[in-house]
């Protein structure tokens, strides 16, 4: 389909090429009326404009300055309409990236809380799994276990990435500046490396949760938990370790979301002796 401009610009070269057929004709070749009739044409109903109706016609172009005129005319108001139209576009993005942005901020921030609550917890999980091992030891021993507590393991707390998996498929992400799209690129990647560390932690612990019902404990159960605190030993360190980059490698400006109501109380019961003396 023809541009705008294109289009004004055939008009314009057609009215100029009609523009030396617009003269009237001579008054010799005007129609005479018949003797006896009104010399007045009847009225043409399919044009006739009513009374009081002011109607510009265009008028005809003579030469090329007048043509080269008309066309800046069209030109300038194409271009002040494409202008308007950027605009309004580039006013409709900003609302979206600020929408994007400010969801992204909220997932990071609940990765950063979640990073900060484990390096709170780390020192009273080392001291768990040396009381664990005091287990395994006294078992060896045939000693009584001696647990006074529930074996817990760590007050789980991760994040989701909903809202960076769906920005890689939107269009807003492409509006948000290099420098802050990578940085929120590299965030993401370490949060999703975290979480998942945090869910196999998770599965060995949930395996040592055996030692709460020591009276089903049977022989051949404790080769089991002896691996799965072995595996829990490493996967602690290993989400520690995650924890500490994450804050201390966060490029965003963001400052973590704050801890659930009920961690303290959890990390008072995770800091107590599991065993006694």
């Amino acid at each position: 389909m023809p541009s705008p401009v294109a289009q004004g610009i055939g008009a314009l070269a057609e009215r100029l090429e009609q523009s030396d057929g617009d003269a009237p004709a001579p008054a010799s070749v005007l129609p005479v009326a018949a003797s006896g009739t009104s010399s007045e044409r009847p009225p043409n109903t399919a044009t006739e404009v009513p009374s009081g109706m002011d109607v510009h016609k265009p008028k005809p172009v003579h030469n090329w300055r007048e043509f080269a005129s008309e066309v800046g005319i069209i030109v300038l108001g194409v271009l002040i309409a494409l202008a308007g139209e950027q605009a309004v576009e580039s006013l409709s993005w900003a609302h979206e990236v600020r929408a994007e942005r400010a969801a992204l901020n909220s997932e990071a921030q609940d990765f950063l809380g979640a990073a900060a609550a484990r390096v709170r917890q780390h020192p009273c999980l080392e001291r768990e799994m040396r009381d664990l091992e005091t287990v395994f030891e006294r078992h060896e021993r045939g000693q009584a276990l001696g647990i006074r507590r529930r074996v817990g393991g760590p007050y789980a707390l991760g994040g989701t990435s909903g809202t960076w998996q769906i920005a890689l498929s939107s269009q807003a992400l492409g509006h948000i500046p290099l420098k802050e799209k990578l940085a929120y690129g590299a965030a993401f990647q370490m949060f999703e490396t975290y979480d998942r560390a945090v869910d196999a932690e998770g599965a060995q612990w949930a395996s040592l949760n055996l030692l709460n019902h020591p009276q089903i404990i049977n022989a051949g159960d404790w080769s089991a938990l002896h691996q799965a605190y072995v595996n829990a030993e490493s996967n602690m360190k290993q989400v520690n370790g995650l924890a500490e980059f994450i804050l201390a490698s966060d490029n965003l400006g963001l400052r973590p979301s704050p801890a659930p109501a009920d961690f303290s109380q959890s990390l008072r019961e995770e800091c107590e002796p599991l065993v006694t003396p």
